[in-house]
Formats: C-alpha cells, structure tokens, sequence
C-alpha cells in the first residue's frame, strides 16, 4: 500500500497568510470586548481595602522612585508581604 508523505506547506514554497479577514475581525473584536469590559473603571477611586496601606499613607511609596525607595522595596516587609516589585510599581 502507498503512503503519501506528508509535507508542511511551508516546505512546499507556500505559507498561510499571517492575518487573513476572519483573524483580523476576531482579533477586533476581542479588543473592542476587552475595551469596553474595562471602560467602566477608568472613573473608579482608591478602593479603601488596603490602598493607604500600600498607596495614599505609605511615605516611601509616596516619594516616589528612588535609590532608597528600591533598597526599601527589596528589603521590607511592609504589610506583612514581601513584594518589591509591587512596590516598585506603585512608586
């Protein structure tokens, strides 16, 4: 019995094209979902959970970033967590 062997298109000289129609309009959409799904946030405040734990009192965060600040980040455990680059990324 014969076997076809079987040969990727991209070994045949051929590729599939990167973005066709259906890709594109998928893609679309999904941004547009992801978009609105988040669009209701940009108008929200500080929760009050714990932000003035990490954010609106916390004096080194407050700061900003600086030589201290990350020597602070790496070596505190504020909060009772060790995070660095939560803080990091706060300041």
């Amino acid at each position: 019995m014969e076997t076809e062997n079987f040969v990727p298109a991209a070994a045949k000289g051929s590729s599939p094209p990167l973005f066709d129609r259906a890709n594109l309009v998928l893609g679309l959409a999904l941004l547009a979902l992801t978009f609105w799904a988040f669009l209701t946030g940009v108008d929200n405040d500080f929760v009050r959970f714990d932000d003035m734990d990490y954010v609106t009192s916390n004096h080194m965060v407050q700061r900003g970033l600086s030589g201290d600040g990350v020597v602070w980040a790496f070596s505190s455990t504020s909060v009772a967590n060790w995070h660095p680059l939560t803080w990091l990324s706060h300041m």
